[in-house]
């Protein structure tokens, strides 16, 4: 009989983290451990005080997460948290009698983004508000992601993911569509006298507050193809947009440029 060999594989094999696209970036962010736990009926207290005394901290309330020196404690649902990073076998011997506790460990991969475009990657994948006055850092989540149940953790300069390992794939794949969709989608020119998005300049242009003189319409063009280049096979749309933003310059610098027109009202 043949003998079998099983190998070990990170999840993230073959996946392609880190990526970064725009503003925002994507990372793997598995914790060490995952412990879910429900306390018994009257043993919340007990709970907390076992889990302060371990180096976590009280059990946080809906929405929220608390950080100890040993673990970090989310609100997993009604009546249920989870443990994160907590040594298992200690945890398991503080709440014997006092919560049931779940090794969740190998059924949950996370993975982190990044960047001020955050909270644009997650409102395209997930139904939830995520402006800053809903999702605070700290706060916590169960919701669909890309349509998947996901569990979400607001940090300081974006989120972490947790989905079902058997999941991964498909949410490393959308998420990473997500960046690159948003990064085609923002058309960011720098020429000479001008840094920033192309529908602002022609803005500030039409209300004479940026001098076109001094922005070269040769660079505007370049950057102009390279994005076509790169959004092309996104949304195409975006490109013909932009290329009536870029017109529109360019005939605003044309009347800079040449003597006027006598006979014009």
């Amino acid at each position: 009989m043949d003998k079998i060999t099983l190998t070990a594989r990170d999840a993230f094999t073959g996946l392609g983290l880190p990526h970064a696209a725009g503003h925002a970036s994507l990372r793997a962010d598995t914790p060490a451990s995952l412990l879910a736990i429900a306390p018994f009926a009257g043993q919340g207290a007990a709970v907390s005080d076992a889990l302060k005394k371990l180096g976590g901290a009280a059990l946080p309330g809906a929405g929220q997460s608390a950080k100890g020196k040993a673990m970090a404690l989310w609100w997993g649902g009604h009546g249920q948290w989870l443990a994160l990073g907590a040594d298992i076998g200690a945890l398991h011997a503080a709440l014997a009698g006092k919560a049931a506790v779940v090794d969740q460990s190998d059924g949950w991969v996370g993975f982190a983004i990044s960047g001020s475009a955050a909270r644009d990657v997650l409102g395209r994948l997930c139904p939830l508000d995520t402006h800053a006055s809903a999702m605070p850092p700290g706060h916590v989540a169960r919701s669909q992601y890309a349509h998947m149940m996901a569990i979400i953790h607001v940090l300081e300069n974006g989120f972490q993911v947790l989905v079902m390992r058997s999941f991964l794939k498909t949410a490393i794949e959308e998420t990473k569509a997500t960046l690159d969709r948003l990064a085609a989608e923002a058309f960011i020119i720098d020429v000479e006298g001008y840094e920033g998005p192309l529908d602002l300049l022609l803005s500030l242009s039409r209300t004479q507050k940026v001098d076109l003189r001094k922005v070269s319409v040769l660079q505007l063009a370049r950057q102009y193809l390279a994005f076509v280049e790169r959004a092309k096979e996104l949304r195409l749309e975006l490109a013909a947009d932009y290329l009536v933003m870029a017109a529109w310059l360019a005939f605003l610098k044309s009347r800079l440029l040449l003597p006027p027109d006598p006979t014009e009202e």
